[in-house]
């Protein structure tokens, strides 16, 4: 069931520059993909990860809010931490899982959402997988960049995609 959004929750979420993290699960249901476009159309950054081990919050050097029930969705009960060292932590905890995401929406048609897992350290199964193609699409859009980047190899390539300008 997709929660219904108050004009208020709606107004806040655009406000806060709040990022989330969702499991890939979600975007099974039409109605789920609808809500996360929701999202993202209010201004959240969103990413997609294979699994996402719990519900969290961590605001750092602020607070941190925990399930009481680790992997409950949603959580019944949380406690609040403010203790700095405790929310450092979940923070760098959360920071983990949103650097190994995915940005949502996963792919569209160029070659730009496959080096960008490539430079994860993802296979090229693991691309073909998150972002829903073929295998055989992966290989076509890598080669793709090589010609683009004039690259002869993957390595190459990847010289090639750290020296872009929004690398740096």
């Amino acid at each position: 069931m997709v929660p219904t959004m108050t004009e208020d929750e709606k107004r806040l979420i655009a406000q806060s520059g709040i990022r989330g993290i969702f499991p890939r699960s979600l975007l099974a249901d039409d109605d789920d993909r609808a809500f996360l476009a929701e999202l993202r159309r209010l201004g959240m950054r969103i990413r997609i990860a294979e699994t996402v081990p719990s519900w969290v919050y961590a605001d750092r050097g602020v607070l941190c809010a925990l399930p009481l029930d680790w992997a409950e969705h949603p959580p019944s009960s949380i406690a609040i931490v403010t203790h700095p060292s405790i929310t450092e932590i979940v923070t760098l905890y959360v920071e983990s899982i949103w650097d190994k995401a995915v940005d949502f929406p996963l792919a569209d048609d160029s070659w730009e959402p496959a080096l960008h897992l490539l430079e994860r350290g993802l296979s090229d199964a693991a691309i073909a997988q998150t972002l829903d193609i073929s295998p055989r699409t992966v290989h076509r859009r890598i080669a793709e960049a090589m010609e683009q980047l004039d690259a002869r190899s993957r390595f190459e390539l990847g010289v090639a995609w750290a020296r872009r300008p929004e690398a740096g």
